[in-house]
């Protein structure tokens, strides 16, 4: 936001009073337990204590962490976002960071187990975080199935498009 929040910062919401509770840099996208906020652009990370505001994590990890879809595995303590790899001008990997232990875990490749290398747009994982479904910019929605570590599906969409995923994952 560069309103309220300041460059490189946001606003937090008290939706039942409908004000504003917080507007700064110490902001992000909140875990699904409620207790981190996740912050990323493709030159830093920082996981925040969603209460106190305090700084837990900061380092030069190139995740971005979109605003939409559902990249969050609440059951491993895992969040997944588009992976910048230095000096590349378009994120083609995907980064798997543990918000509890702190630490980056795994990064995918789609073109190395059946995707193609094409820009990570948006993504969702299943509620089970057994599979994964991101868009490329230019209308390629891909799947993969993060056990078995091989792409199982790539679909051609009209548009960009986001993602959201219904509660009993049968339908994107």
């Amino acid at each position: 936001s560069m309103g309220l929040g300041g460059a490189g910062g946001g606003v937090e919401i008290d939706t039942r009073t409908k004000t504003v509770k917080y507007a700064g840099p110490l902001t992000g996208r909140p875990t699904p337990d409620g207790k981190f906020l996740i912050y990323s652009d493709s030159k830093i990370l920082k996981v925040i204590d969603a209460n106190n505001r305090n700084v837990l994590f900061e380092d030069s990890i190139p995740l971005i962490v979109q605003g939409t879809g559902w990249p969050f595995d609440p059951v491993r303590g895992l969040v997944y976002g588009a992976y910048l790899e230095p000096g590349v001008t378009v994120a083609t990997k995907i980064g798997v960071f543990d918000y509890r232990k702190l630490k980056l875990v795994k990064i995918i490749d789609p073109a190395e187990i059946g995707g193609y290398g094409v820009a990570v747009n948006d993504l969702v994982l299943t509620n089970d975080g057994n599979k994964l479904y991101y868009t490329a910019s230019f209308g390629l929605l891909t799947g993969i199935d993060l056990r078995n570590e091989r792409v199982i599906t790539l679909l051609g969409l009209n548009a960009l498009s986001w993602l959201g995923i219904t509660p009993d994952d049968r339908y994107l």
